[in-house]
């Protein structure tokens, strides 16, 4: 009899979760901003000199 194909494997997870909106997180450029919103595998924040800017969530760390 033969074997049903094997279902896709789900994507792997991310090495590190995104942070939350309103976390604060580390940009090793810009240092410690808050997370305003998030959209795919980007990451907008608003650092304390009142600029925003969007990165990959990779270059993101938890403050």
């Amino acid at each position: 009899m033969p074997q049903a194909p094997t279902p896709p494997q789900a994507p792997a997870e991310p090495s590190s979760p995104l942070p939350a909106v309103g976390c604060c997180v580390c940009v090793p450029r810009y240092q410690i901003g808050t997370v305003l919103s998030l959209a795919g595998d980007q990451v907008t924040i608003a650092f304390p000199e009142n600029t925003t800017r969007t990165f990959m969530a990779e270059f993101v760390a938890p403050a």
